[in-house]
């Protein structure tokens, strides 16, 4: 992906703007990187200007998107949240835009940053201290985060993946020796296949959240995960 921020403009079909914050968010937790949906907008005066909504990327380096935005001359208007707000560019300030935002973000890493309460190795997590973590879910709420923890070193072997439900909403599920489960939801079979390994294994480190199912078993939520070996 050459630019630094994804924009979509739209030019023939004007989306309703209470939709283009949740398309900026899904395109945002599929390409990880600050999205603008823009629609376009012919104005009385014969004008046309670009108007839409801009979700910053919050888990990079780059905390307040909007306040990125604000400073740069190209922009009419950048209102609302850090990183969930209003946007406003000229049509003809466009190029002009996407160049300049590419120039103040050359070499920005867009690698996900997580900030999470426990950091395990694989063979250091037990079910019981799965099912612990998740019985604080009463504590979770405003001003206290759901807590996230770090499992690095897992050993994924290709018979303990499954992916269900991949006709309607696919969930990628890999279970562990030890009993617990890892639950990826909104998955796909190419992400499935990439878990394979000549090898007959990979090895991942993981980030997500505890849970515990109604069969009692031990589950972790996957936020995001990487393969660092095969």
């Amino acid at each position: 992906m050459s630019n630094k921020i994804l924009i979509v403009q739209l030019d023939d079909l004007i989306t309703d703007r209470n939709l283009t914050g949740l398309i900026a968010n899904q395109l945002m937790s599929e390409y990880q990187r600050p999205v603008l949906i823009l629609n376009k907008i012919e104005n009385e005066d014969g004008t046309i200007t670009w108007e839409g909504s801009g979700r910053g990327y919050d888990k990079s380096r780059l905390k307040d998107f909007r306040g990125f935005l604000e400073n740069n001359k190209y922009v009419m208007y950048a209102e609302g949240h850090a990183n969930a707000f209003g946007i406003g560019i000229k049509d003809e300030d466009i190029s002009a835009f996407i160049a300049s935002t590419n120039s103040a973000l050359d070499g920005f890493d867009f690698t996900p940053i997580y900030n999470v309460d426990f950091i395990y190795k694989s063979d250091e997590l037990t079910p019981d201290e799965v099912i612990d973590i998740a019985g604080m879910k009463s504590l979770w709420g405003q001003g206290v985060e759901e807590a996230e923890i770090a499992v690095e070193g897992i050993k994924v072997h290709k018979d303990n993946i499954r992916i269900l439900s991949p006709d309607k909403n696919p969930t990628l599920k890999i279970m562990l020796p030890n009993g617990i489960n890892f639950m990826k939801f909104r998955s796909s079979e190419e992400e499935y296949e990439l878990l394979h390994s000549d090898l007959g294994y990979v090895i991942i480190n993981a980030v997500g959240t505890c849970k515990r199912s109604n069969w009692g078993i031990p589950q972790i939520f996957l936020t995001d995960y990487e393969i660092v070996g095969r």
